[in-house]
């Protein structure tokens, strides 16, 4: 369950009310979901009404709610964030944010406690990808996460981005540094992504 979320589930609860259905069986779904997941995921809410009531986070409250310790990087992320923000919808967004700040930098300080820099060592890279290639379980067992490459895609595109912004705007330049994910660490992902 590394990629389902509570955000999921609730766009899935507002496309499906949005189809013209003779019945409720589509609307009902997302609530059984919830119910039948709650107990295997941790979805920050007893029931999908409770999430709902607290509304969607800004960018700042995704960022902060997974507590990056390095203040410069975190106001990176955020303004990273908001410039993406107006071509998403609210999931995909909440989505881009876990995998860049929990599944990415978080991972980073974690392991690399006080850095400051998004220009990481090759051995800080490779050690992050192969953290990231497993998804640990509370009990111990560890399985491959299915998502790995998406991962790769965003973090890559997060810095080929801040490159491209800071030929036009110098704000960016200090961030503008070698991507982690080499071209190669994507290499043959449309021929993954045809098998599904």
């Amino acid at each position: 369950m590394d990629r389902l979320t509570a955000d999921d589930l609730i766009g899935f609860r507002t496309w499906s009310a949005r189809r013209k259905t003779g019945t409720n069986l589509v609307r009902t779904k997302p609530h059984v979901a919830w119910r039948l997941l709650k107990g295997i995921v941790d979805l920050g809410h007893d029931t999908m009404l409770e999430a709902l009531r607290f509304g969607q986070s800004s960018v700042p409250e995704m960022v902060d709610s997974y507590e990056v310790a390095c203040g410069p990087v975190r106001d990176v992320l955020v303004r990273y964030l908001r410039e993406r923000q107006s071509a998403m919808d609210y999931a995909s967004l909440r989505s881009l944010a876990r995998n860049l700040v929990k599944l990415f930098w978080t991972d980073i300080e974690l392991h690399h406690p006080g850095i400051t820099t998004l220009h990481l060592d090759d051995e800080i890279a490779a050690a992050w990808k192969q953290r990231l290639m497993v998804v640990r379980k509370p009990d111990g067992t560890i399985r491959p996460r299915r998502q790995f490459r998406d991962v790769l895609l965003q973090v890559r595109a997060f810095y080929l981005d801040i490159q491209e912004w800071a030929t036009e705007d110098p704000s960016w330049a200090p961030w503008a540094v070698p991507s982690p994910v080499r071209k190669g660490d994507t290499d043959g992902m449309m021929k993954v992504r045809a098998c599904f």
